[in-house]
């Protein structure tokens, strides 16, 4: 796309559906991630996110780290979707271009989280439900799986739900905000990030 001189490229996310509005975010760890990373998105709807992980994966040639996206794709009240609707088959669809880099789970994120050993994981996003219960449940869920030296972090703060899950389960030091400009909701969304130094639990 080119505008007034100014060269845009197009994102091979940019027509899927649903928010990459933390992009930079999965620009960064991917273009830091150290051999043999394991990565997890929790909540990955149709796609978007997905694929955008994917991209900057192959982007910076990472070929040995796993990413996994979780998601029960099933229908919610948080996103109205007409009842035909196939999520898991858009899903698919939608990231078949980026499938050597997506290992889908089809599962609860609590549930998933339980497959792998703890300290097991360079990065987890938690962009799922965004009730507290549910905030808070995969917070509790993800932590212990994350390698000392690792991230954990989410979309929404601004949500009530979200705001009390991370506050309750991180100190105001220890939480990295971020934001960026989401075009579906025409406004800066942020996101939090947590650095884990130690292995206490929460």
């Amino acid at each position: 796309l080119n505008f007034g001189g100014i060269i845009v490229l197009k994102k091979p996310w940019d027509d899927i559906g649903g928010w990459t509005n933390f992009a930079r975010i999965y620009q960064l760890m991917a273009a830091q991630a150290k051999p043999y990373s394991v990565f997890v998105e929790v909540g990955s709807f149709i796609g978007k996110s997905a694929v955008c992980m994917a991209y900057y994966l192959d982007l910076y040639g990472k070929h040995n780290t796993t990413f996994f996206a979780v998601d029960h794709w099933q229908r919610t009240d948080e996103i109205p979707m007409p009842k035909e609707a196939d999520l898991y088959a858009t899903f698919l669809h939608n990231t078949k271009k980026f499938e050597r880099w997506i290992n889908p789970m089809r599962c609860s994120s609590v549930e998933a989280a339980r497959t792998f050993k703890d300290e097991s994981i360079d990065f987890v996003w938690i962009d799922a439900g965004h009730s507290y219960e549910d905030v808070r449940a995969d917070i509790d869920a993800w932590y212990p799986k994350v390698k000392i030296g690792g991230w954990i972090g989410g979309d929404d703060l601004g949500y009530k739900g979200v705001d009390r899950a991370v506050n309750n389960a991180f100190a105001p030091e220890d939480i990295i905000l971020h934001a960026e400009f989401s075009k579906q909701d025409n406004a800066y969304v942020k996101s939090w990030l947590h650095y884990k130094e130690t292995s206490c639990a929460l």
